[in-house]
């Protein structure tokens, strides 16, 4: 019988181009990182020396057994490579079990398609909570009250081809949610 996993996600901002994962989780009592969730920034982007950085902290977690969701919803910047794919895309959410590398799941985005509902990775047996992370991003637009300080009527950056400013201009009545860094 597979056991019931209690998942909760953090989600904190730090000023540092990349992130730091904890190397003990008091509530485990393990050392054991399971999985690594990655939402992408600017600096993570942009050539230089964050890019740099996140990049070999990626090839460190893909190197070992552990989980690795990658979330890019930067339109700007040059995209992350995944070996075996060049296609272009907005958006882009990676999901690599550690137990089917080299082989990963790709979601690669237009603007006009919906984010997509994923299962997390966890333990072989464990009950896989779905992440959607649309929906989440549209909760936290909603609770940090974006709509007031964000002006998003101005041309994004960088530009949207003219099919896609349409389908971005018809879907503003329900959420302008400005993923492209100011």
């Amino acid at each position: 019988m597979a056991s019931k996993t209690q998942c909760q996600v953090f989600c904190y901002v730090r000023e540092s181009p990349i992130s730091t994962c904890p190397t003990r989780f008091p509530w485990t009592g393990t050392d054991y990182v399971l999985t690594v969730i990655e939402l992408l920034s600017p600096a993570n982007k942009r050539p230089g020396r964050g890019r740099q950085l996140y990049e070999d902290k990626r090839l460190d977690v893909l190197a070992t057994r552990t989980h690795f969701v990658e979330i890019d919803l930067l339109r700007a910047g040059k995209p992350i490579p995944v070996i075996g794919n060049g296609s272009r895309s907005h958006y882009r959410i990676l999901v690599s079990r550690g137990d089917r590398r080299p082989h990963a799941h790709l979601y690669a985005l237009s603007v006009r398609q919906p984010l997509p509902v994923f299962l997390l990775p966890l333990r072989p047996g464990d009950q896989e909570p779905l992440v959607d992370i649309g929906r989440l991003i549209h909760e936290l637009y909603d609770r940090a009250s974006y709509d007031l300080w964000v002006d998003d009527s101005g041309n994004p950056d960088p530009p949207l081809a003219a099919e896609d400013t349409v389908s971005a201009d018809s879907s503003s009545s329900s959420h302008r949610v400005c993923i492209s860094p100011p």
